[in-house]
């Protein structure tokens, strides 16, 4: 090998700082600001139709079921009845799916109780979930409704 090794090691290291500026110009890259495009329409009621939820209880009515999305209750009823109609649902489905958690109890004396839900959307087929009581009178389930 020819050459010092000092001389190699500085021409090494002048190699590497020369380096540094495209590899940091890489990984720094400044962010522009991206203009923000206003709402065409502002958010508020529409009179889009809007989906709705079916139950059906096997096999008993329940004494009272609870419909909730998000953590807030869209729908509440109480028993008498082996299959109900939401009202039109303030929500839309998006193309994930909506999540719904559906609460039940029956009479003491029933130890296994079932809820087939239909989801119909505005402009699609209705998407359909079952869920059962696990050895007990009530119901706590979460449904996940997906076109797919």
């Amino acid at each position: 090998m020819r050459g010092s090794p000092l001389f190699r090691a500085l021409l090494t290291l002048a190699a590497l700082l020369l380096a540094t500026w495209p590899v940091w110009r890489i990984t720094h890259s400044s962010a522009t600001p991206v203009a923000v495009a206003a709402p065409s329409t502002p958010p508020g009621p529409s009179n889009a139709p809007k989906p709705r939820l079916a139950l059906e209880f096997l096999p008993a009515p329940p004494i009272e079921f609870d419909v909730k999305y998000l953590g807030k209750s869209i729908w509440r009823g109480s028993g008498g009845a082996m299959s109900a109609t939401s009202p039109p649902l303030d929500f839309t489905i998006p193309a994930e799916g909506v999540d719904l958690q559906i609460t039940a109890r029956w009479p003491a004396d029933l130890k296994n109780g079932a809820v087939r839900a239909r989801l119909a959307p505005p402009d699609g087929v209705a998407i359909e979930r079952l869920a059962w009581t696990r050895d007990g009178a009530t119901l706590d389930e979460v449904l996940t409704f997906t076109d797919g």
